[in-house]
């Protein structure tokens, strides 16, 4: 019973993290939007080390916990803000190594 709640509460973390992503660049807030990414990767890092389950896997199992229709517009807003030079870049990229 536990375990299902403490997932319960680690996919609800993931999927506020995309809430968070998409809305906050709607607003044009890149500080939020560093934060709000930061969250998501941690949080799918920290569910991903638990569980075995891929990036993708842990999405799909979040996208429970949120409107489907934040998934593809997060999607495009990291691959657009991963680039060289752009915000979330540095970010990804410290997060790559330790992951």
């Amino acid at each position: 019973m536990f375990s299902s709640l403490k997932d319960g509460w680690a996919l609800s973390k993931i999927a506020a993290s995309i809430e968070g992503v998409v809305r906050e660049t709607e607003k044009g807030n890149g500080t939020a939007v560093k934060q709000w990414y930061f969250d998501y990767l941690r949080y799918t890092r920290e569910y991903g080390i638990k569980t075995s389950f891929s990036e993708e896997q842990i999405v799909q199992r979040a996208m429970k916990f949120t409107p489907a229709r934040n998934l593809q517009p997060f999607r495009e807003i990291v691959k657009r803000l991963i680039q060289p030079g752009e915000l979330l870049h540095d970010i990804h990229k410290e997060y790559s190594k330790i992951a």
